[in-house]
């Protein structure tokens, strides 16, 4: 928490309790912020106090806790609150005068994102400390991207940044698609990509990024991945995305570096519908990663049931459907299926993974992808970036840490409450 050192002499505190205060002073006494608070303060020595610095950073946390998408908007609610103003450290005796100006504000987005480095460890404070508190967080984890539009509709030839224009921006198409995995409609949009991992059990968020529009989501995984904290990183069993992150290279390289299974959901591959393990033509695979025999001269195929995945060999096993359920077969006998077969996940990275495609286990897991759209719609609506005023990439990165670093403190002070439910909650994180 940013503590407020001086005591004022006048008080509110005859007046009667708000329950909004109430859940800003819970956000803002959970948050690790001493170090940022310290290194601004050291930054503006003995210059101009006007607007101290813990009062400034208290009332842009206040902006995420009471929805306010815009500075203006936060500004009206403490001049209008004389409540709020004491909580979050302005002194109370200068009345409206100590709310600070939208100039006072621009130039404090631009000294934090000059110390992005302490924000950032405020991030991995709290995650570290939500990843001993909350039982097997980091286990199964969720990774998307989610497009912010800037708020400067389009690029400009002007190079020069008055804060005026967006010089960082760029463009990204989104494409959605129907049942079938058709894309039916595509919009272009000029913005930023909010890469986001989050713990699939929490939905709370345990590493970002933040890109232009047009860099690829793919790319970004190892970075992220490998950027978590170690606490975090050491649990990751299993990394869950949508087909958009669909990439044999990738999910090669998560298994083999990191230890860590994807369960990655494929596109479409092409006309067939079935190709051949090997040249026997006995066994074939789907692009959903079913396996499936057939008898000589029969083009009715069999499923083959999973049998498990072998970590030494990196294969997967699957065994003869008669050896299984006991059924007939009339090629038994001169079958060159024993009783099962390997398949090495190198024969198709895409499509073989550590976890199966059509197993249990892989729909169990990649229902959980949800999590990390369920985060993404919680930034929308209770962080504002639905509607926001943000231009540039240094802004937006801080401001998409602020939101971040919020919604795990908030996370973090319920769970040392034990108030487990309400972690994700922030309008009733402190009822």
């Amino acid at each position: 928490m940013a503590i407020i050192q001086n005591k004022y002499l006048f008080s509110w505190e005859n007046l009667e309790n708000s329950k909004d205060l109430e859940r800003l002073e819970f956000v803002l006494s959970h948050l690790p912020d001493e170090k940022l608070m310290r290194s601004l303060e050291k930054v503006r020595g003995r210059g101009r106090n006007d607007y101290p610095i813990r009062a400034v950073w208290n009332s842009l946390l206040a902006g995420f806790v009471f929805e306010h998408n815009s500075i203006a908007s936060l500004r009206r609610e403490l001049s209008r609150n004389p409540l709020l103003r004491q909580l979050c450290g302005f002194n109370p005796a200068l009345g409206q005068s100590a709310v600070p100006s939208d100039d006072a504000y621009t130039n404090f987005f631009k000294l934090l994102s000059k110390h992005e480095n302490k924000l950032s460890n405020i991030f991995e404070n709290l995650v570290s400390k939500l990843s001993e508190k909350l039982p097997n967080f980091g286990k199964d984890v969720a990774i998307d991207g989610k497009t912010i539009p800037s708020l400067a509709i389009k690029e400009t030839d002007k190079s020069s940044d008055d804060g005026r224009r967006d010089t960082d921006a760029d463009w990204s198409v989104k494409s959605y698609t129907n049942k079938e995995g058709k894309v039916t409609k595509k919009v272009s949009v000029f913005g930023y990509t909010l890469h986001l991992l989050v713990d699939a059990k929490y939905e709370l968020p345990i590493q970002r990024k933040v890109t232009p529009g047009n860099e690829s989501e793919v790319k970004q995984v190892e970075e992220i991945v490998g950027s978590c904290n170690p606490k975090v990183k050491d649990k990751i069993e299993h990394l869950i995305a949508d087909k958009g992150y669909d990439s044999g290279d990738l999910n090669k390289k998560l298994l083999r570096k990191d230890g860590i299974k994807a369960v990655i959901d494929s596109r479409e591959m092409g006309k067939a519908d079935y190709w051949p393990v090997d040249d026997s033509f006995t066994v074939f695979y789907d692009q959903k990663g079913r396996v499936y025999c057939r008898q000589k001269g029969n083009l009715k195929l069999k499923n083959m049931p999973f049998a498990g995945f072998e970590k030494n060999r990196e294969t997967l096993k699957y065994r003869c459907p008669v050896k299984h359920y006991g059924i007939g077969c009339p090629n038994a006998e001169n079958c060159s299926i024993a009783s099962s077969i390997r398949i090495p996940l190198a024969l198709n990275p895409r499509i073989f993974t550590a976890v199966a495609r059509g197993s249990l286990k892989w729909e169990r897991l990649y229902k959980k992808r949800s999590s990390v759209e369920r985060t993404f719609s919680r930034l929308d609506v209770s962080f504002g970036f639905e509607n926001h005023y943000i231009r540039g990439l240094e802004k937006m990165r801080t401001r998409v840490d602020m939101a971040l670093i919020t919604m795990l403190g908030i996370a973090y002070g319920s769970v040392m409450e034990n108030k487990h439910k309400k972690m994700r909650s922030l309008v009733n994180c402190r009822a």
